[in-house]
């Protein structure tokens, strides 16, 4: 996950050239991270999901029009500028197609530095969420319509962390310890849910979307593709999803507070069945039979095998493409 402040990756094979330059953006407030290879470089950029690369061309075990074209075939949105003591016109017309910020001939000034930070991370401060929210990266502020919205300082930070890593799967665990910024304390999910559910209120439906194995994504809405799936996300009573063969393929944030489970991770490859008890199977499967029905009194088994009693809506949906089976499942006294 990235830091705090902007990030670069700065790829150049060039010891005293590669210093030269970390060192003035670190005097930036800028944190680095180097890289004498194209292959060292697309291993911290996997891990780190830079802001800024700047990379060399000449170098040995990868290129670095190689480790664009590599990037590229994942990545189109990262902002990338070639360093390179070479001009020639096939290199620069293969530079070219990669979608580069700039292509910059060596020896690289301060000037150039300055005014490449300016057209890359200092031009994206303001952070469009589409239906008219944005969020400044800098003044760390969330706009509806160009009016701030009250965040409480967690709020804020889990917003700030989401932002930076907009498009990206961010985990439960990492939210949790960025936060509390202390590592001698014991992880709790229970907490980051919360935190999520307050902080998902304040924005479009569907803009962070639950990732399966814990983790978050934030979205501008005309990004996301299942819509559909969002809808339930801040619902009171559980919702299971399931298909044809009876394998769950969605659960909302209800679902883990009354059935005790901590991650969607732990849901793959189960049934619905497995979250009942034989004698409930039939009821289930008689509901199945229907568009939609209601169903009064079914026992459920939560994760330590304890039975609760419910009352289950069971509704035929298409969603995503698919023909599902959605479960609105509400504990009963």
């Amino acid at each position: 996950m990235k830091n705090s402040k902007h990030s670069v990756l700065l790829v150049e094979d060039e010891e005293g050239v590669r210093q030269n330059i970390a060192q003035y953006l670190r005097l930036q407030d800028i944190h680095v991270l180097e890289a004498e290879n194209g292959k060292i470089a697309f291993e911290l950029y996997e891990d780190a999901a830079p802001d800024l690369i700047l990379t060399d061309v000449s170098m040995p075990v990868m290129d670095g029009l190689t480790l664009i074209e590599k990037i590229r075939d994942i990545d189109e949105e990262v902002s990338i500028v070639v360093l390179s003591a070479h001009s020639e016109k096939e290199k620069l017309f293969r530079a070219v197609k990669l979608k580069l910020v700039d292509y910059v001939i060596k020896p690289i000034t301060r000037a150039n530095l300055k005014a490449l930070l300016k057209k890359t991370l200092y031009s994206k401060q303001i952070i469009d969420l589409g239906c008219e929210y944005t969020y400044d990266m800098h003044l760390r502020v969330l706009k509806k319509e160009n009016k701030a919205i009250e965040l409480s300082l967690q709020q804020t930070q889990l917003m700030h962390i989401l932002v930076r890593n907009k498009g990206h799967s961010v985990s439960s665990e990492d939210i949790f310890f960025e936060i509390k910024d202390d590592y001698s304390l014991e992880y709790n999910s229970a907490s980051i849910r919360n935190m999520i559910k307050r902080v998902r209120i304040l924005l479009p439906k569907g803009m962070i979307k639950n990732i399966y194995g814990g983790g978050y994504v934030l979205n501008s809405v005309q990004e996301r593709e299942d819509l559909e799936f969002s809808f339930y996300d801040t619902q009171d009573e559980a919702v299971i999803i399931y298909n044809s063969e009876h394998q769950i393929v969605y659960a909302n944030e209800a679902m883990f507070k009354i059935f005790h489970y901590e991650t969607l991770q732990e849901l793959q490859n189960r049934t619905i069945n497995s979250f009942t008890i034989p004698i409930e199977y039939s009821k289930l499967e008689e509901a199945e039979k229907l568009d939609e029905q209601s169903i009064n009194k079914i026992h459920f088994k939560r994760k330590d095998s304890s039975l609760f009693l419910a009352k289950v809506h069971s509704k035929c949906s298409y969603i995503d493409g698919m023909d599902l089976r959605v479960l609105s499942i509400s504990a009963q006294p």
